[in-house]
């Protein structure tokens, strides 16, 4: 688990963030491969420009290593629609991450 659990959520350690090339030119840190919402609805497929690396607490995050959820990090419990199997999962990572 890249994330360290107690600090808030940083584009960095997300699985759809992707660092910027040396060929791209611009003001900003990396890219969202995520897309574009608004309001829960997806907007555009194209990547997001990420200017602020931290602190973003985005719903959409998920940890790059283990894909746990920003739900499951901010609460520390499994999200609700995952399979028993994955929860048992989530569970033990959380609780590795603790020690």
């Amino acid at each position: 688990m890249i994330h360290v659990l107690g600090n808030s959520t940083r584009c960095d350690e997300c699985f759809y963030y992707r660092p910027k090339v040396a060929e791209e030119k611009g003001d900003f840190d990396g890219v969202c491969r995520k897309g574009s919402y608004i309001n829960g609805r997806k907007t555009s497929d194209r990547p997001v420009i990420v200017r602020a690396c931290w602190g973003s607490g985005c719903c959409f995050w998920e940890d790059r290593e283990d894909r746990l959820t920003h739900y499951e990090v901010t609460t520390r419990t499994p999200d609700p629609s995952r399979t028993p199997a994955e929860k048992e999962f989530v569970m033990k990572k959380l609780y590795e991450a603790r020690r």
